[in-house]
């Protein structure tokens, strides 16, 4: 939370300005107030911009268990399947974060990697798991030889 507390309002804007590598972020709103978010980072180099990150799920504690980060999720993931060339989705979560992984879950998301202490909060190392979504092929039809 504190390094979200440092962007200041240009760096915030800049972040959610729509990137020209399809770079998203889309947002819930109460009337006016922003109450949840969620972004997408493609990966913009050749050989990874077959996928990227959703990144910044968020959903205001007063709003939780209403079904927004469903709701965002599924805008997201939406929105990025038209997409003709990205091929996977990619999210972390922090392994404390048991409802988060579920909702993944539910929507296709299968854990891949562990990595240990990946997050620092405050003093405290969390453990993160990295998640896949395939879009547009089955995993287990890839090649080694890259042919």
């Amino acid at each position: 939370m504190e390094e979200h507390q440092e962007f200041g309002v240009a760096r915030t804007a800049e972040r959610l300005r729509r990137g020209e590598n399809g770079d998203f972020v889309l947002g819930a709103f109460d009337r006016e107030e922003l109450v949840g978010t969620v972004g997408f980072h493609r990966e913009n180099r050749p050989k990874t911009q077959h996928k990227g990150m959703i990144w910044g799920v968020y959903v205001a504690p007063a709003y939780r268990g209403r079904g927004l980060a469903r709701a965002l999720m599924i805008a997201a993931i939406e929105r990025v399947r038209g997409y003709a060339d990205v091929r996977q989705i990619n999210i972390v979560v922090a392994a404390t974060q048991a409802a988060a992984e579920r909702l993944y879950r539910a929507l296709g998301f299968e854990a891949f990697a562990l990595e240990r202490e990946g997050l620092r909060v405050a003093e405290e190392f969390v453990d993160q798991h990295w998640m896949v979504l395939h879009l547009q092929s089955d995993p287990r039809n890839h090649s080694l030889t890259g042919s």
